[in-house]
């Protein structure tokens, strides 16, 4: 009898911990898993940048390709690997200060009112996107915040101090699930940072910062006047923006 109740004793022992065990964690955003991060940023006319491939591209040389309006009209000319870049980001500053976003398709641009998109556009026409805050995300909410724990005290190349939290303004279309591309504004900046590959993230309430400094605006060319600074409408909202997110950060570093 008593061998039985020792045999009974040590099925419980095994078993028990099976029942009374907590379900795992499911999904990207529960600090269960590691989620991808790549960066992505604003071409801008006349500095070093890379293209998808990882090979360095500088956006200057003869102006002799037109950038068109999705009514056909020329809107100003640039150099060709500036035409490229401003297709491959989707989103480009010029010298003058005007700010392009890819419009109705590939080709085809729309000019943005900086005085209510300074840095760019996000999924939406009304949504600015916002250095070292924004993030592209496909499988979150729309505005929802995400604590990064990899990010949180780290600093950034224009001497702030992240803490972490960032929030959903944009989305992409070269990637699915469980990836995050973070705004980092510039390609320099992209360089200094020297982002994981890989983080955790949960969706969260947490206080977004503001990380912009005079040296951000400088760069931005904020308060720069442009020869032509109304904002031009119609076609879709985003056009190709999001179709090469992600793949920079790949390219650079081989993977």
């Amino acid at each position: 009898m008593k061998s039985a109740l020792l045999l009974v004793a040590a099925v419980l022992a095994f078993a028990v911990p099976n029942v009374l065990a907590a379900p795992k964690k499911s999904g990207c955003y529960d600090n269960s898993k590691s989620v991808i991060l790549t960066n992505y940023w604003t071409a801008k006319e006349g500095t070093t940048d890379m293209n998808n491939n990882g090979k360095i591209v500088h956006l200057t040389g003869p102006k002799t390709v037109a950038i068109k309006n999705s009514q056909g009209k020329t809107i100003i000319k640039v150099s060709r690997t500036t035409f490229e870049k401003c297709q491959m980001e989707g989103t480009c500053l010029l010298q003058n200060g005007m700010m392009l976003n890819l419009d109705n398709n590939k080709d085809r641009f729309k000019i943005l009112d900086r005085s209510k998109r300074p840095y760019g556009e996000g999924y939406a026409e009304n949504i600015p996107l916002v250095p070292f805050v924004s993030i592209a995300a496909n499988d979150l909410p729309h505005q929802a915040h995400v604590y990064i724990k990899e990010l949180d005290g780290k600093k950034l190349p224009n001497g702030k101090t992240h803490n972490g939290c960032v929030r959903v303004d944009d989305d992409s279309w070269s990637f699915k699930h469980c990836q995050i591309d973070w705004f980092v504004l510039e390609y320099t900046f992209y360089t200094k940072l020297n982002t994981p590959d890989t983080v955790h993230a949960i969706k969260k309430d947490c206080k977004i910062l503001d990380y912009i400094t005079p040296s951000v605006r400088d760069w931005a060319l904020i308060g720069k006047n442009s020869k032509n600074g109304t904002e031009t409408t119609g076609g879709s909202k985003k056009g190709k923006k999001g179709a090469k997110k992600g793949a920079k950060k790949g390219a650079k570093k081989g993977g």
